[in-house]
């Protein structure tokens, strides 16, 4: 379930594998404006493998790391939290970042803001890379994690 999440762009994916908090948190939007947001998203923007490890299941509960290669997650390793209901188990969070690489985020994150169907110039995304550079590293892991969209909609207007 968390690879085909991860490496498939199927919108069937953004209620199917994954819960409402969890398209909220990544599509940094809410209600049905996050699900259309996640249906809508870029083919380029899923990994190309993810190796998952660790996994932990309590009754409804289960947590589980996952190593991306590719998307703009390129060589992070995520904690992830998920739940099980009638229909089968779903990511509901990403709770932390294990061993964040900030030069490997920001190398990923530029190459998806570059990416069709629509791509960022050059001069943007470098904009938006020197920005989120200068950021501590808990601040920008928290603000990937947050799935709160004003502090991308500050860094893109300033780069605007």
């Amino acid at each position: 379930m968390i690879e085909t999440s991860a490496t498939s762009d199927a919108p069937s994916n953004c209620t199917e594998l994954e819960t409402q908090d969890f398209v909220e948190q990544t599509e940094f939007a809410k209600g049905q404006a996050a699900v259309a947001s996640c249906r809508e998203a870029d083919p380029s923007a899923s990994a190309e493998s993810v190796e998952v490890a660790n996994v932990e299941v309590d009754g409804d509960e289960a947590t589980a790391d996952a190593t991306f290669e590719g998307s703009s997650f390129n060589r992070q390793t995520l904690a992830l939290a998920l739940v099980r209901d009638e229909a089968g188990w779903k990511l509901d969070r990403i709770v932390a970042f294990r061993g964040f690489d900030k030069d490997a985020f920001l190398r990923a994150f530029e190459k998806t803001l570059l990416a069709p169907p629509d791509p960022a110039t050059g001069q943007q995304a470098a904009c938006i890379i020197r920005l989120l550079r200068r950021s501590d590293d808990e601040k920008l892991q928290d603000v990937l994690l947050g799935g709160d969209p004003k502090p991308y909609e500050t860094v893109f207007g300033l780069c605007a």
